[in-house]
């Protein structure tokens, strides 16, 4: 995959998760391929710590890959994004847009990622896979089925 390639995938990814995001700070119902569905509400968590506490949780759930190693958080400097740095460090700026679940799920993806030998840093069809479950699973299956359609119209699965 060359850096073109994977730059036009990250901004596919942020550009799909942006409207899911957007969808579910509604809070209303979305007219789905026929149905209606109530995209179930992210966490916000208020400090750093309270999202350290999540990610221990989180990697306990059988279903976030409780084998993958633990997962550090800290603040980092700036307030222009969110990152994960290997080998387990997610690094989020001080902002409210950063201590919210879903961008700590794109994060963690990442952590899973790279501990399964699938890339981690790349934003592949994967890092979605990976990325789509832990929304279903943590957020709520509507919000799940949101994202995981948006990849998928995107290109991205």
């Amino acid at each position: 995959m060359t850096v073109r390639q994977i730059d036009r995938s990250r901004s596919a990814v942020y550009a799909a998760e942006d409207m899911v995001r957007d969808m579910v700070d509604r809070g209303a119902l979305v007219w789905f391929h026929g149905e209606t569905l109530l995209p179930e509400p992210d966490r916000k968590f208020g400090q750093v710590a309270d999202v350290a506490r999540y990610l221990a949780w989180l990697r306990a759930q059988p279903w976030a890959d409780p084998a993958a190693p633990a997962v550090s958080v800290r603040l980092r400097h700036g307030a222009a994004k969110a990152t994960w740095q290997p080998p387990g460090t997610i690094a989020l700026p001080d902002a409210a847009w950063a201590r919210r679940e879903l961008v700590v799920l794109h994060e963690y993806a990442h952590h899973l990622v790279w501990h399964s030998g699938g890339g981690g840093t790349e934003h592949g069809p994967v890092f979605c896979r990976t990325l789509a479950d832990l929304v279903r699973n943590a957020v709520g299956p509507s919000t799940g089925l949101l994202i995981t359609d948006a990849f998928y119209q995107a290109g991205l699965m």
